[in-house]
């Protein structure tokens, strides 16, 4: 099981609310204050070790790298409370977009995927992700061919889309549940 997915069930495990986690000083970083009295949710972060060993062939001395595990806390944005109101949100930073696209940033972003080898391609997606980017190798983004070109006042996403260039590990983008009261 790769890194990433174990600490999701991790964090799944302690703190199935959460929705966005960062380490202690991130969080301060991003204006941010993880309240006293939290309890972190333990994960494993890794770090690049470099160590000089002795080849046991020729008897000379090398470099390895490795990668090594270690227990991290983290703590999911609902434990922190905002430090300067007036330097603004980190929640606030990433908003889906809603109406038309006029300045043709959809079209722009899919050009540059496929200059980089990957597909951009619309389909009806089943549930409630808005797009997803596939882990087969395929370098294949598909958005729901129901949201307008610059998104969807009735699609709301609590999740962000993974980046493409993270080959192999993909995720679905969630959406919140939807207002009776407000369809947009």
């Amino acid at each position: 099981m790769s890194e990433e997915r174990g600490n999701l069930l991790l964090i799944f495990a302690q703190c199935p609310e959460a929705s966005h986690v960062a380490g202690y000083r991130t969080w301060q970083k991003l204006n941010r204050q993880v309240r006293k009295g939290e309890r972190g949710i333990r994960i494993f972060g890794g770090r690049d070790v470099r160590e000089t060993v002795e080849n046991e062939q020729t008897g000379e001395e090398e470099e390895q790298r490795r990668v090594r595990f270690f227990p991290v806390s983290v703590f999911d944005m609902g434990q922190t409370d905002l430090i300067d109101e007036e330097a603004g949100d980190p929640a606030d930073i990433a908003r889906q977009l809603t109406g038309d696209d006029p300045a043709g940033i959809f079209d722009a972003v899919a050009d540059y995927l496929t200059g980089k080898g990957w597909t951009v391609e619309r389909e009806q997606i089943a549930g409630g992700a808005n797009a997803y980017t596939t882990i087969d190798g395929a370098q294949r983004v598909v958005i729901d061919a129901d949201l307008s070109p610059a998104g969807s006042q009735d699609r709301p996403s609590r999740g962000r889309p993974r980046h493409p260039s993270r080959r192999g590990r993909s995720r679905r983008v969630r959406r919140a549940p939807r207002d009776q009261g407000n369809r947009g």
